[in-house]
Parts: C-alpha cells; structure tokens; sequence
C-alpha cells in the first residue's frame, strides 16, 4: 500500500525561489550599486585635476633614504617648478594633457586656429567611424565652447579667466582629449 502524507503548507512557504535569471540581475544591481558608491568616494576623496602646487612637495612624499625617487624628483626639478595632480581613473593622461595644453593656449594664442581645426575634423572622424553622435555631442560642445573662449581671449587680452575649472574637475575636457586622441591614431594623416 501506499500512503502520502500532506501537510498543509503556510503562505510563507509558498515563496518561490528565485529564478537564474532574477539572481543574476540582483547580482548585477549589486555590483553597480557598489561601483557607483566606489566611484563617488573616490570623487569625494580627490579632484580630477588639483590646483597648481610646488613640484619640491614630492621631495617629502618619498623616502630620502629612495635614492631612485630622489635623483628623478631632482631631474624633474631642473626642468620644471610645479605640478598639477589627477585622478588616476583611466583617462588621467588624456585629461593632464588636454588641461595643459588649454592652458598654454590661454598664454599663446598662435596653435588655435589648427586645434580648433583638430578638434572639428575629431568629431567628424569619430562619426565616420561609428562613434554614436550621443557620446561625443556634449563632450565636443563643452570643448567646443571653450575653444571660442580662447578665440576671444586672443582677440582682447585681460587677465586669463579658467578656460578648465580645477574646482569642477572638467570631466568634459579628459573626455574629448580621449575622442581627439583616438581619432588621430584611426586617422593619423587627416589632423
């Protein structure tokens, strides 16, 4: 004979277990939850690009005794004063650079008119490679922009205003540095 036992099973019970695909998407939504949560106290923690400081401050950030370390901290002493610090979030390069360079151009007006020429034939590059017009519209129009500042710079020179604002980090101007870049090692004639 057979016999089978029923219990009567309570609502709490009844609760499904989650599927594969639920898992999975609550694993996900945890690992971008945690990343922005990274991501936000790195930001708070340090700039994306700091204010001008005396290049003598690395002495102290290396051991003296870091004979390596010394000797280069001198070296680039003998060929510079200061330094501006970056985050180090993968597009440091692209924005130390993109930062000097608007900088210098703040000073010397005279390599404008080709970078603004660059920065234009960039996007169009960009484009042409299949860069979706979204992700490069407001980087190129925020660079865009302060590109014409420069123009207007060197047609009535005053005291320079920050064309790259260190108390806002200039995401923009890190970005576009990096589409430009990549435009001219896809097309490394037409720039």
């Amino acid at each position: 004979r057979a016999y089978s036992i029923m219990a009567e099973v309570s609502p709490e019970d009844k609760k499904e277990e989650p599927s594969l695909l639920e898992e999975v998407l609550n694993y996900d939504d945890a690992t971008i939850a945690q990343v922005e949560r990274i991501q936000k106290e790195i930001a708070e923690s340090s700039k994306l690009v700091g204010p001008l400081e005396d290049l003598s401050t690395l002495e102290t950030e290396y051991s003296k005794d870091d004979q390596i370390y010394q000797a280069k901290i001198q070296d680039l002493m003998s060929k510079y004063c200061r330094l501006r610090r970056t985050r180090g979030d993968g597009n440091c390069f692209f924005r130390a650079f993109a930062f000097a360079y608007l900088e210098t151009l703040l000073e010397d007006h005279s390599d404008l008119p080709r970078f603004k020429d660059a920065v234009v034939k960039s996007k169009d590059s960009l484009l042409a490679l299949g860069y979706p017009s979204f992700t490069l519209e407001d980087f190129h129009d925020t660079v865009s922009l302060k590109l014409q500042f420069l123009h207007l710079c060197s047609l009535n020179p005053r005291p320079p205003l920050p064309v790259c604002s260190t108390q806002h980090g200039d995401l923009e101007t890190g970005n576009e540095a990096y589409f430009i870049t990549s435009s001219f090692y896809t097309f490394p004639y037409s720039l």
